[in-house]
C-alpha cells in the first residue's frame, strides 16, 4: 500500500515558513542592536566656546585684578604661555576677591610657570595676578570659558527602550534554547 502524500508546499509557502522561522529568532536580536545604537549616538556632545578672552601687560612687584565674570558655561580653563615664574594668576570667586583685597588671603586655585594651565568648574569673577618677584614681568593670559551640550540626549530615552524590548524577548529564548539543549543532553547521556 502506497503511502500518499500531500502536494509539495508552493515556494511562497516555504518562503513564509521560514520567515516565520527566522523573525523570532533575529527580530528581538535587531531590537537590542538597533536600541544600543540610539543610545550610544545620544552621547554625541557639542562644545561650544561661551567666553573668551585674552589678556597682556607688564605687572610690576604687586598684584592687579582682572575682572572677568560673571560667565555661564561648565567649565573655565586659564592659560598663563607667557609669564616668568615669579608671577601667578589666581582665580577667585567674589568672596576670595574681596578677601584678598581686604586681608591678602590668596585663593586656593592658581597657575603659575610650573603648569601654565588650570581648569575649573566652580565660579571665577576675578584673576588676581601676582608679581612675588623684584622686577616687573610680561604676562600673557587667556581666558577661554566652554559650554557642553548633549542635543541628542532626549533620544537615549527610546533607544533604551528599544534594548530593554530587544533583551526581554531575547533572553528567555536563550535560556529555553539552552535548558532544552541541556535536556537533551542529559537523557543522550543516561540512554548510554
Amino acid at each position: 500500500m502506497a503511502i500518499r502524500e500531500g502536494p509539495e508546499p508552493s515556494r511562497r509557502d516555504r518562503a513564509a515558513s521560514a520567515l516565520r522561522e527566522f523573525v523570532p529568532r533575529v527580530f528581538p536580536l535587531g531590537l537590542l542592536i538597533l536600541g544600543l545604537a540610539i543610545a550610544l549616538a545620544s552621547l554625541g556632545t557639542d562644545v561650544e566656546t561661551a567666553y573668551s578672552a585674552r589678556f597682556s601687560g607688564t605687572i610690576v612687584p604687586t598684584n592687579q585684578t582682572i575682572p572677568i565674570g560673571p560667565w555661564s558655561a561648565q567649565y573655565l580653563q586659564v592659560n598663563l604661555p607667557v609669564g616668568a615664574c615669579p608671577l601667578r594668576i589666581y582665580l577667585a570667586t567674589s568672596g576670595e576677591s574681596v578677601n584678598f583685597n581686604s586681608t591678602g588671603a590668596r585663593p586656593t586655585r592658581w597657575t603659575d610657570c610650573t603648569s601654565r594651565s588650570v581648569t575649573t568648574t566652580e565660579e571665577v569673577v576675578d584673576l588676581i595676578l601676582v608679581n612675588d618677584g623684584t622686577r616687573p614681568e610680561p604676562y600673557n593670559v587667556t581666558v577661554e570659558a566652554y559650554s557642553i551640550r548633549m542635543p541628542y540626549g532626549w533620544i537615549a530615552l527610546p533607544g533604551t527602550f528599544l534594548a530593554m524590548t530587544g533583551l526581554i524577548l531575547l533572553v528567555p529564548r536563550l535560556v529555553l534554547q539552552q535548558a532544552t539543549k541541556m535536556k537533551d543532553d542529559l537523557d543522550r547521556w543516561k540512554r548510554k
